[in-house]
């Protein structure tokens, strides 16, 4: 029971870390640089989306490292608003250096579907171990 258990909880813990926020590839938005018209702009990602990463392409569409996003963020720190049309907004600085921020989330139809997903994945794994538990019951003797 407890190696059960322990099995359990360790696929569990996996898959709400590494599998639930990628049962379906997540949807990319580009961040938009912040220019203040009066009124404020609609948001990138819809309100009742799930936002599971953010990362960087560059004008190509190629992956920019994390490493590259910071050391401009740090640059921009330093520069800030001093620094000439940048509005006093970093994603306006990033993409002047063609590094371009993307929003990655799930869209709150997927949530039922998901869910579906995850149901199946533990009634496998249930049968899985009830299985192994009835095969080392019958090797055992009486």
């Amino acid at each position: 029971m407890f190696y059960g258990l322990l099995l359990f909880g360790l696929v569990r813990v996996g898959v709400w870390a590494e599998l639930r926020p990628f049962y379906e590839p997540p949807i990319a938005a580009l961040a938009k640089p912040f220019v203040f018209t009066g009124t404020f702009p609609s948001p990138v990602v819809p309100a009742d989306a799930w936002q599971v990463g953010y990362d960087a392409v560059d004008g190509h569409g190629r992956f920019v490292p994390q490493s590259r996003v910071k050391e401009l963020n740090d640059e921009f720190g330093r520069v800030g608003c001093r620094a000439a049309g940048y509005n006093c907004d970093n994603i306006a600085y990033l993409n002047e250096h063609d590094v371009y921020p993307r929003l990655l989330y799930q869209p709150a139809e997927r949530y039922w579907r998901f869910q579906l997903y995850e149901a199946g994945l533990y009634l496998m794994l249930a049968v899985a171990l009830v299985a192994g538990t009835l095969v080392m019951l019958r090797r055992r003797d009486a």
